[in-house]
């Protein structure tokens, strides 16, 4: 992550979701056409840069034209947050809402605190909420909780945050989402570049449209204003 005055200004991510083993033989259980699980697993590479998102060709269902690794976001970004987290730990008003009434204990090299909030407090106290937390305060239950675990160093800076959330993959399927995050060298000079030019490919060139739907922020908006 890259940071300037004003907060993140950009990000280089590579993340990989990992199956349990029973949720993968439930899926394959159902059959391959209904669910793939073939190359759901492989590492994806997500690159921020000011409002331009970029994302490996590995996210993509179809192959890229000749020469191309990389996609570009038809859209702009107004998030450069570089894990699949919920919990924005670089908001400092998010932060303040997930630690209230939690009591933190002092462990080796810092501290550790746990405890759960609601997808509508974190909504509630940021000022740019998540897609997942708007898309589950909008369509989902918004009471619903997530449990969290924090640890810090002994300035209050995150090393580790790990969550879990109740979800479903599919309508019969329910699933629980474990996300285990790491923070280290703060303070570290960093630089991230947009992949180069020459291997970028933007989305709306592409025949397939993964983000047909409207995003949550522009329901909300909708909503708001109707």
């Amino acid at each position: 992550m890259q940071f300037g005055p004003a907060g993140q200004v950009a990000s280089d991510a590579t993340t990989r979701l990992v199956i349990d083993p029973p949720i993968r033989k439930l899926l394959e259980s159902k059959g391959a056409e209904e669910l793939p699980v073939s190359g759901i697993e492989d590492p994806q590479q997500t690159i921020v840069v000011g409002d331009r998102r970029y994302v490996s060709h590995t996210s993509y269902p179809q192959v890229l034209p000749d020469g191309k690794s990389w996609v570009r976001a038809g859209y702009r970004v107004t998030e450069n947050a570089a894990s699949l987290q919920t919990i924005d730990v670089f908001e400092p008003a998010v932060l303040k809402a997930m630690l209230k009434g939690a009591k933190a204990k002092a462990v080796s090299g810092g501290f550790f605190s746990l405890g759960t909030v609601s997808y509508e407090q974190l909504a509630k106290a940021s000022k740019d909420p998540s897609a997942a937390v708007l898309r589950e305060t909008l369509f989902g239950d918004s009471d619903q909780k997530i449990a969290w675990r924090l640890w810090t160093d002994g300035t209050g800076r995150p090393t580790r945050l790990m969550t879990t959330e109740a979800g479903q993959w599919d309508s019969s399927t329910p699933v629980t989402r474990r996300t285990d995050t790491r923070y280290s060298e703060w303070g570290s000079h960093v630089v991230v570049l947009a992949p180069p030019a020459d291997q970028v490919v933007d989305e709306t060139e592409l025949s397939y449209e993964p983000f047909d739907l409207p995003e949550p922020k522009e329901l909300l908006n909708r909503s708001s204003t109707s």
